[in-house]
């Protein structure tokens, strides 16, 4: 003889179900956001990767005879020979690609651009990625430097460091009943983590001028 279900049997058999699919649930979400995160650290690294190498094909063929390296901690100019650029804009034409020097720019303000320049023609890259401390510095042969201005000559290497995700100087900080305004100093220099990308460059001849720094 059949037996139909008991009350108590069909909310147990919902509550099962209900659980399953709060689990599902959770896990979809879980999924999307790892996906996201790792497509979004995936592109930020590529954008790291494809700035190191367009830096450094610029620093190795920098010339001190057409401007050489001006630079700050957060931004740099550099000259060159060599073909490093990518293709010229829509106001550039085919001359620019074969003009005698070139020249890169790498800067940071409201967002991270690279800038190209070929004859009358620029190219503006702007990242998509956001990093948090991008900090440059210049070696002149016997210390690194935080600025490097010369029209005659070329450091000895360029060094570039990278937190992703480090604020030396917080405004607030996040708490389990939301954004506290912090009242802490600066961290120091001495006691930041480690870079999270860091990478040196050197040109293929420096040639370094006395008085070259600044």
């Amino acid at each position: 003889m059949n037996r139909g279900l008991t009350l108590l049997e069909m909310l147990i058999a919902l509550a099962l179900i209900l659980a399953l699919t709060v689990a599902v649930g959770r896990f979809a979400e879980s999924y999307r956001s790892g996906r996201d995160f790792a497509i979004e650290e995936a592109s930020r690294d590529r954008e790291i990767d494809a700035m190191f190498g367009r830096m450094a094909k610029a620093f190795a063929s920098a010339d001190a005879s057409v401007g050489g390296v001006v630079g700050q901690h957060d931004g740099i100019v550099i000259a060159h020979r060599g073909s490093v650029l990518p293709a010229a804009g829509s106001s550039g034409s085919a001359l620019d690609l074969l003009s005698d020097f070139s020249r890169y720019e790498f800067r940071i303000e409201s967002d991270i651009q690279e800038t190209f320049f070929s004859g009358s023609a620029q190219t503006d890259v702007s990242w998509v990625s956001s990093l948090s401390v991008v900090e440059l510095r210049y070696h002149d042969g016997t210390n690194w430097l935080d600025s490097w201005k010369s029209n005659t000559g070329l450091p000895l290497a360029i060094e570039c460091k990278i937190w992703i995700d480090f604020d030396p100087d917080p405004e607030t900080f996040e708490t389990a009943e939301g954004a506290v305004e912090a009242d802490t100093p600066p961290i120091d220099k001495d006691d930041w983590p480690r870079p999270d990308r860091h990478r040196i460059f050197a040109p293929v001849d420096p040639v370094i001028a006395a008085g070259g720094a600044s």
